[in-house]
């Protein structure tokens, strides 16, 4: 994954959530990031926003935790799989 944000002002990569542990260390560790659960990233209040790169059925139901954890969310497309829960979705 390239993390092509890091040339915004005032933007860094703080945590790393993945179900793929080893995956989640390597990226962590290659942009200076901590390892967190989704609950420890949602938690965190010094993460002002999420970035959602996960598979596309688990999109709305992220989406709608982060937007509820008070995070802005950039999301990778397609929100969903169901044209009725994308736009269903809460953001």
């Amino acid at each position: 994954m390239r993390i092509t944000f890091r040339r915004i002002r005032g933007c860094a990569l703080m945590a790393v959530a993945d179900v793929n542990a080893s995956a989640a260390e390597e990226l962590a560790a290659q942009y200076g990031a901590t390892v967190k659960s989704l609950e420890g990233v949602l938690n965190d209040p010094a993460i002002d926003a999420v970035l959602i790169a996960t598979s596309t059925d688990t999109h709305s139901d992220l989406i709608e935790l982060a937007s509820a954890a008070g995070k802005a969310v950039l999301c990778e497309k397609p929100v969903d799989l169901s044209l009725g829960r994308a736009l269903a979705t809460k953001a």
